[in-house]
């Protein structure tokens, strides 16, 4: 195998200088000079570059105009918008501007719920003692 790669080397040895050498290490590639892509002389001209830009610019306005909602369709989205908006201030407001009698007619009737839901507990509770009894009395019988 080493022979016919040999013979290969001699037949072409020009090919050799093309083929680039194994990097041993990392470090050895960071020094290495990487190739760049040559700059067209084209594109590289200002009045290129300002026709491109202009093509670019064009094209963003004809988009924006083809996409653009229709004059009705953008009033109500407006008004919706308002609505909802002011819909949210007014809750705000509402929530500030309370009165001391209000918040005190809130303050009882959260109250009135805590006691009308522990009652409800201790009924059950005492519930579930009752029948707890029966059934110990039905079975000693």
């Amino acid at each position: 195998m080493q022979a016919h790669q040999n013979e290969q080397e001699d037949r072409c040895p020009k090919l050799q200088a093309f083929i680039p050498p194994q990097l041993q290490s990392e470090e050895e590639s960071v020094h290495l000079i990487r190739p760049r892509k040559p700059l067209s002389p084209l594109t590289a001209s200002k009045s290129h570059q300002e026709l491109h830009k202009e093509l670019r610019m064009t094209h963003n306005r004809l988009d924006r105009l083809t996409h653009r909602k229709s004059e009705l369709q953008q009033v109500l989205e407006k008004r919706k918008w308002d609505q909802k908006k002011k819909a949210s201030r007014d809750q705000e407001e509402a929530k500030r501007n309370r009165s001391p009698f209000h918040q005190e007619l809130l303050r009882r009737h959260h109250r009135l719920e805590k006691q009308r839901e522990e009652l409800e507990f201790l009924r059950v509770k005492e519930r579930l003692r009752r029948t707890a009894t029966l059934d110990a009395g039905e079975k000693e019988v």
